[in-house]
């Protein structure tokens, strides 16, 4: 799927590596991909009301051909937390493989489920929203309190492009919207890298390098919902995951701009939609630090990955993602809380720990 040079990276740092099978349809072989890697036994398809129609239906119909299949569909306002997570475990009880059909709910609930029983999964992406297919956490609320969580790879990533395709457009804009934060959480890095001596790991980006220039090209196709111009954004969503995975943490995404998207985020927009705006809005601010002196130990290391805000704010524009706090019913107030305050809600060093 991935250029040899890349391949190899991933091949180096990560075993073992999950199967990424990605092709026009899968709708033909989708018992025989997964009888691979489980040839019998107990499957369950997981998913929720929108995925289910989508492609879960098709799933569990395929399976049920070669497996003893159960299909749990949760409910269409799902929520990564324990009463879900509650559902999948006592549903799943008796499978032996887990297979997930959705994308960053389901997938998230599902490697938990099954990093918890210690059994594989395979997911289904139904769209191209967001880099967790493959990092090895879990986004989920315990307790109340969402957190990120240790979990296991899956066996297999099984694409169907014709599906993937056909997902709502603004699924693939928060996409791209989410990989915005690559230049600003890796300025981050560095600046905890030179500032605090944080180890540093180059190998995150040495393997999107090679395909993010492309996917920012493409922003309006993505937005059109261009076959192409998706294909190349999964394969730096997955990439970008794989990055996250090797780090150990999400720290090569993840930065400021996240920080404060997940202080105001009240689930009325879509993750990778907040991120477009915070990134720029981050971008700015490490450029006023630089331009003032502030980090003159790392301002050479960051000139050389950093992306100009009014750049990334252009590919923004192209690919029709809200543009201001205000586009997504942040207040001025609320906005200016969140940059004083999000330094505090995690244990990481970023930009706004100097600005």
């Amino acid at each position: 799927m991935f250029e040899p040079p890349i391949q190899d990276i991933l091949t180096a740092r990560l075993q073992p590596l999950p199967a990424l099978v990605m092709a026009p349809s899968l709708r033909r072989d989708i018992d025989e991909l997964v009888a691979i890697h489980i040839p019998a036994g107990v499957a369950a398809v997981v998913d929720d009301v929108n995925t289910s129609t989508a492609y879960g239906d098709l799933v569990f119909r395929a399976l049920k051909t070669k497996f003893s299949a159960t299909h749990i569909t949760l409910s269409k306002a799902v929520q990564a937390d324990e009463i879900a997570l509650a559902e999948i475990e006592t549903k799943a009880k008796h499978a032996d493989l887990l297979v997930a059909v959705g994308s960053g709910t389901i997938n998230d609930l599902v490697k938990f489920a099954a990093h918890k029983a210690g059994k594989p999964y395979i997911i289904f992406p139904t769209a191209a929203s967001m880099n967790g297919y493959v990092s090895a956490n879990a986004s989920i609320a315990l307790a109340g309190k969402k957190e990120s969580h240790a979990a296991s790879l899956p066996i297999a990533v099984m694409v169907d492009m014709q599906m993937l395709a056909s997902a709502p457009t603004r699924l693939s804009q928060a996409g791209l919207g989410d990989s915005l934060a690559r230049p600003t959480a890796q300025a981050d890095w560095l600046l905890s890298h030179y500032l605090t001596g944080e180890e540093y790991d180059a190998a995150p980006y040495d393997i999107i390098k090679p395909y993010e220039p492309a996917v920012f090209g493409q922003a309006e196709g993505i937005a059109r919902g261009d076959f192409v111009a998706i294909e190349s954004l999964l394969k730096l969503l997955l990439l970008s995951g794989f990055g996250m995975t090797i780090a150990g943490s999400s720290r090569p995404a993840s930065g400021a701009e996240h920080m404060i998207a997940h202080m105001l985020s009240d689930g009325t927009y879509l993750h990778g939609e907040e991120i477009a705006v915070t990134a720029v809005e981050m971008a700015a601010l490490q450029a006023k630090l630089l331009a003032g002196g502030k980090c003159v130990a790392a301002s050479d290391a960051i000139a050389a990955i950093h992306i100009p805000p009014q750049e990334l704010a252009l590919i923004r524009k192209r690919a029709r993602l809200p543009e201001t706090p205000e586009a997504l019913g942040w207040s001025a107030e609320g906005y200016a809380h969140a940059l004083a305050n999000a330094k505090f809600t995690r244990d990481r060093f970023t930009c706004l720990n100097i600005g």
